[in-house]
């Protein structure tokens, strides 16, 4: 098997276009996450629930890419090497990228009835 075949170089308007993708749906995390947090609307909870799974398997999907990217070295040689390109991810962003991908909101059970500030 032709291990080249499996890597995506930096410059690939494929990858330009994934990584836009991927802005945008930080964006809208960024966005919608303290207005569903601030506006805990029942009706809309289903739509928000939908909506951050499909920005979490994107998220998923970019911790993949990225383990398949090529990267310049210092002496801007392009690095194919698997091994060196999941080395340089695993010690860079890859536990930013993995933190941001666990579903919190799964493991904390939450009381709609009883959360926020109650006034008199």
């Amino acid at each position: 098997m032709d291990k080249e075949k499996w890597i995506i170089y930096p410059e690939d308007k494929l990858k330009a276009f994934w990584d836009m993708i991927i802005l945008v749906f930080v964006i809208i995390t960024c966005l919608y996450a303290p207005i569903s947090l601030a506006f805990n609307d029942e009706n809309q909870a289903f739509n928000y629930l939908v909506l951050d799974w499909i920005i979490n398997i994107f998220f998923i999907g970019d911790i993949f890419v990225n383990c398949l990217t090529a990267y310049y070295d210092s002496e801007f040689s392009l690095v194919k090497n698997h091994r060196m390109i999941i080395k340089r991810y695993l010690m860079s962003r890859f536990i930013i990228d993995l933190i941001a991908v666990i579903p919190f909101d799964s493991f904390i059970g939450t009381n709609n009835s009883n959360s926020g500030l109650q006034f008199l």
